[in-house]
């Protein structure tokens, strides 16, 4: 129930999504609207203009209808496992979820027929049982099932953009240095669209309709297939498998190409950490090790899964044929460091900024985590159902970002292994993702409803998102 005041009546709400207007004084009823829906599981009252109902039915949809008429204003589809909702200070629906999260939304987005952005606080060991925020938004709390309370600061200080995408999304790519943002996406024939971004300020730079792929295309892994260089300065790409590209990621200009009958067998290009060569790695032969400078190219076991930092400085990661992950120095020197060997064979890797840390993935739904400082049996992160296809750390090393073909993103939390998060579903679709080296913004490539984009999302307090970002540049005309 809630008194309005401009009506001087009280509104009354049932389920199904029924309004009824009484009468303070003579109790009198009235029905202003129904509404045929599946059950409700949560509503709340929202007093802003003429009023507003919240609510989450059955099958996990937030429906925001005017109080006046029942006419509706908003929409977003949640997460499942929200089981309450109520409206707080600064525009906020807030909801309590049974995985021990406190979720928030902004009334603004949903009123304005945004996509609705969506922050998620873990903090409890079973269900939420409540959660507010402070009248100036600078506090949230939150109770749970365990007993605790969480003091939560700035939490409507987020950020989101969405971008529709001509094609499907093959690449999200933040340069090493954070100054670029490489969005590919599927184009007409066996061609791509690449578009390159400033990723300070969102402004498109320039970009090209005839990135030949051939069968790389269909892979769905385009991200092993395209690098920058250490400082940013250079884009480079394996097309149709015969040819690397390299291009200046400020002007779109093609600075080298390397021609050569690379074989069916490529797997993928990684540049070394210095920028000086990279690795073209092959399936079934050897792997090949490029200079970006000149003509000179080494053969190197097909093992090898690039040049990697480490605590140990930079150096060569092979992956043995008994799955043993070996560290080698940049000449191919003695091993420098022998890890445990796997039950099966990866070909993903990545290390964290600080060096610790080493993480293995492939063709089961498995990630591995080495410590480096500690070197024993892997950690296991458990949740995928299906191959992964991107790894990347945190910037503070303490949280790592999984994505698979079962279309889910993951952040896992390193100290614990526990997971904290889960984005993505069979109907929201999450095929790409990168994380801006400093932590600042993820940018995810997503499908929903038969339709492709991209979701922005602000990590840091800067004070805008990609300002100067125009998201009519990525839609072919």
């Amino acid at each position: 129930m809630a008194y309005l005041a401009d009506e001087k009546t009280l509104a009354v709400f049932l389920d199904p999504p029924t309004a009824y207007f009484v009468d303070p004084l003579t109790l009198e009823a009235r029905t202003v609207w129904t509404e045929n829906e599946p059950t409700i599981r949560s509503l709340c009252y929202v007093p802003v203009d003429a009023g507003y109902v919240c609510t989450i039915n059955s099958v996990h949809h937030l429906r925001l209808r005017s109080v006046v008429d029942g006419s509706m204003r908003g929409d977003a589809t949640l997460p499942t496992g929200i089981r309450s909702l109520r409206f707080a200070a600064k525009g906020a629906i807030l909801g309590c979820g049974r995985d021990g999260a406190a979720y928030l939304y902004r009334l603004a987005d949903l009123l304005q027929d945004q996509p609705v952005a969506t922050r998620r606080l873990l903090g409890h060991v079973g269900q939420t049982v409540d959660v507010d925020i402070s009248p100036d938004g600078h506090w949230l709390c939150s109770g749970g099932m365990d007993g605790d309370l969480k003091i939560w600061s700035d939490p409507l200080a987020f950020d989101a953009c969405d971008a529709a995408l001509s094609g499907r999304p093959l690449l999200t790519l933040f340069s090493p240095c954070g100054r670029w943002l490489a969005i590919a996406q599927e184009g007409e024939g066996e061609k791509a669209r690449l578009d390159m971004l400033d990723a300070n300020s969102g402004r498109r730079l320039w970009h090209t309709d005839d990135l030949p792929l051939g069968d790389v295309l269909t892979t769905n892994e385009l991200a092993r297939y395209c690098a920058f260089d250490a400082r940013g300065s250079e884009f480079v790409a394996l097309e149709s498998r015969h040819a690397v590209h390299m291009y200046d990621s400020a002007s779109g200009r093609v600075t080298r190409v390397i021609s050569e009958d690379f074989g069916n067998g490529a797997m993928g290009l990684r540049m070394s950490s210095d920028g000086t060569s990279f690795l073209l790695r092959r399936a079934y032969e050897d792997g090949i090790v490029l200079s970006s400078r000149s003509k000179s190219s080494t053969r190197v076991p097909v093992g090898h899964l690039g040049i990697f930092h480490t605590k140990f400085g930079d150096l060569w990661l092979e992956l043995t044929p008994e799955h043993r992950p070996v560290f080698h120095g940049l000449k191919n020197e003695s091993a420098t460091l022998t890890l445990e060997a796997l039950p099966d064979r990866v070909n993903l890797a990545a290390t964290s900024a600080d060096g610790r840390y080493l993480a293995m993935a492939g063709a089961t739904p498995l990630v591995y985590l080495f410590d480096l400082e500690n070197p024993g049996p892997p950690a296991k992160f458990v949740g995928h159902e299906r191959e992964i296809m991107e790894i990347a750390f945190a910037p503070n090393a303490r949280t790592l970002l999984t994505l698979s073909i079962d279309n889910t993103l993951r952040f896992w939390h390193i100290p614990t292994r526990a997971e904290l998060l889960k984005l993505g579903s069979a109907e929201h679709r999450i095929l790409t993702m990168t994380l801006h080296p400093a932590g600042k913004l993820i940018v995810l490539g997503i499908e929903h409803d038969g339709h492709y984009g991209l979701q922005i999302f602000r990590l840091s307090r800067q004070p805008r998102l990609l300002p100067d970002f125009d998201p009519t540049t990525l839609v072919n005309d």
